[in-house]
């Protein structure tokens, strides 16, 4: 850390725990903390007033302003916009599924509304969009696509999808996904769930089974607009 300072990487108003440890090629702006136990990694820019808590691992990610990164975060070669906060225990993984994952052989690809766009690269995690919000205990990636001003309930798993602007994502999401039966199913077995479910399309046509649960009588769906005055 001390040869990253005198380079000029570190600015010296960032708080850099002793027990942190800052690698090679790592950009630290102003006001930045790094705190006990955590790894950041070649690769890596902490942009001014971000927060990495206890025992994160940050690998070739860009981190923006004010970003907080609560308690065991990992985050790998992904995109982090101002003023995003993960909670505790998110992971964003970067490599999908191989015969041998220490070499990753096959392309991260994204799925959106238009089609599946490649990435170019076999290594690639999210991008997390600007003052987006996550529980705890959470998946994501590789090739996620979170937009501005979302919420990833706890427990939740993405990969592949794009998520609008102005999103709720919450658990059941992830069980109809996977084609589990979940307690709210009514004893009935879903479809996978589609990138996403909008409010209008609900409105509309009404959800589909495999979209939407059962709560308190009423179906929502998995993937919902924020209220307009969130």
């Amino acid at each position: 850390m001390p040869a990253a300072q005198e380079r000029g990487r570190i600015h010296p108003s960032a708080y850099i725990h002793p027990s942190a440890i800052i690698g090679d090629d790592v950009i630290i702006g102003p006001d930045v903390k790094v705190h006990e136990f955590t790894t950041v990694r070649k690769g890596s820019l902490l942009c001014a007033g971000a927060q990495v808590g206890f025992n994160c691992e940050v690998t070739a990610a860009f981190v923006g302003e004010d970003a907080v990164l609560g308690r065991r975060i990992g985050i790998n070669r992904t995109i982090l916009g101002a003023r995003t906060h993960l909670s505790a225990n998110v992971t964003v993984a970067a490599i999908k599924m191989t015969t041998d994952m220490r070499t990753p052989d096959r392309e991260v690809i994204t799925c959106t509304t238009t089609g599946l766009y490649r990435t170019g690269t076999t290594q690639f995690g999210a991008v997390i969009g600007d003052d987006t919000q996550t529980g705890n205990n959470i998946s994501i990636g590789p090739g996620a696509a979170i937009g501005r001003c979302c919420q990833i309930a706890s427990g939740v798993t993405l990969a592949i999808r794009t998520i609008p602007d102005n999103c709720m994502v919450t658990f059941p999401h992830t069980a109809a996904g996977l084609g589990i039966r979940h307690p709210c199913d009514d004893r009935r077995r879903r479809a996978p769930v589609p990138a996403f479910w909008s409010g209008a399309q609900a409105r509309s046509t009404g959800p589909p089974p495999a979209v939407a649960r059962r709560r308190s009588g009423h179906w929502e769906p998995t993937c919902r607009p924020l209220p307009a005055a969130w």
